[in-house]
């Protein structure tokens, strides 16, 4: 076991963060998935200071903010954190690639938690193949899928630590003369049907809580209707997934489906001090029921 201390944060190949004054170190757990000729390391952080009842889970690499408001409460009140490293040093992806077969594959780390093969299979982007090298790539995929939750598994409450680029919808150029529509990136109001159109996201909303004097890039995903009370109360926005979400590979599905509290605390990316402070409100619920 490593001894991880945030005075340099450094294991993640990029200088994230100093304190002046902290002293607290973590304990660091690496497990490493092989994919086909790549891997994925899927590294555990464990504060030695009081424990939470909570597990912080970060599965996109690139969303460097939120992690960073992770590693912050740690050390304020203690936990652990899982997060996952693919990328070359000193890069970060969203998406993780791997070579399988001769071929490449592509996935969102947040569309792999589903018993549904086929689905699995769908969220996989790959050159043209063979039936069998795709089979072969869920298989992989899952076993990465299943590590992680062998982690989560015997916390009662999942925290997933997100961000978002909060872009509005735009006419981009395209070449010369080209023009191209952008959609508005994934914020708050995903989750609202719009001109009659119905998403993957707006389906699985039971009810959302909007405070009009914040931004809608920073919101909570949550799974039980005692969070959404509690986060409605204290004026922040907040999305009650339904229960029967539409399966789209995402841990907020599956955690639903394995009877886990699930919270997601999504904030516009770069804004550390701001999604620090809503993990703080948050643990006041967490703490308190």
């Amino acid at each position: 076991m490593k001894i991880f201390n945030p005075l340099i944060c450094i294991a993640l190949g990029i200088t994230m963060w100093a304190r002046p004054g902290i002293t607290q170190s973590f304990q660091l757990r690496e497990k490493v998935v092989k994919m086909g000729a790549d891997s994925v390391v899927v590294q555990v952080f464990t504060s030695q200071k009081r424990s939470t009842e909570y597990c912080f889970v970060h599965v996109h690499e690139n969303e460097v903010a939120s992690l960073e408001a992770g590693f912050r409460m740690l050390l304020k009140y203690g936990g652990s954190l899982i997060t996952l490293r693919h990328s070359a040093p000193g890069q970060v992806n969203r998406n993780i690639n791997f070579q399988l077969d001769g071929a490449r594959f592509e996935f969102d780390p947040n569309r792999i938690f589903t018993a549904n093969d086929s689905l699995l299979a769908t969220n996989i982007s790959h050159q043209k193949v063979s039936a069998s090298s795709v089979n072969k790539a869920v298989n992989v995929v899952r076993q990465l899928s299943a590590t992680i939750w062998k982690e989560l598994k015997d916390f009662q409450t999942i925290v997933a630590l997100h961000n978002n680029k909060n872009h509005p919808a735009s006419c981009e150029r395209r070449g010369w003369f080209g023009r191209q529509l952008v959609n508005e990136s994934y914020n708050l109001t995903s989750y609202v049907l719009k001109n009659d159109q119905p998403t993957e996201s707006s389906l699985s909303a039971k009810a959302i809580f909007v405070n009009p004097s914040i931004n809608n890039s920073d919101f909570f995903i949550v799974t039980q209707s005692k969070d959404f009370s509690a986060l409605q109360n204290l004026g922040m926005n907040v999305v009650l997934q339904n229960d029967n979400p539409v399966d789209d590979g995402s841990m907020s599905v599956y955690a639903l489906s394995h009877q886990k509290r699930y919270i997601n605390a999504e904030a516009k990316m770069g804004r550390v001090d701001y999604q620090f402070n809503m993990l703080v409100s948050l643990h006041s619920i967490l703490a308190a029921n």
